[in-house]
């Protein structure tokens, strides 16, 4: 009877492999962006958007005009999804 050596080495770092790293890491950068994103949008309060495709960043908050960023939201508000998000 054989036993899992996987599972007996956890928290060994030489057995990371490439694709794992690269996941954890878009993953981290998917979740930040996130946080980002919802804290502007609670920042720009309790509005009603034009559309469903809303300017998380709004125009008080960003450095240059066509610097923003974009989402798609289907709940009519902004301070909503950014709580959601966060």
């Amino acid at each position: 009877m054989t036993q899992n050596t996987h599972l007996n080495k956890r928290g060994n770092w030489q057995d990371l492999s490439g694709i794992r790293i690269v996941v954890a890491a878009f993953g981290l950068l998917c979740g930040l962006t996130g946080i980002i994103a919802g804290w502007f949008e609670i920042q720009q309060g309790n509005i009603t958007p034009d559309g469903l495709v809303i300017s998380t960043i709004g125009s008080n908050y960003t450095i240059a005009d066509d610097l923003t960023y974009f989402a798609i939201t289907i709940i009519p508000n902004m301070m909503i999804p950014g709580i959601l998000a966060i």
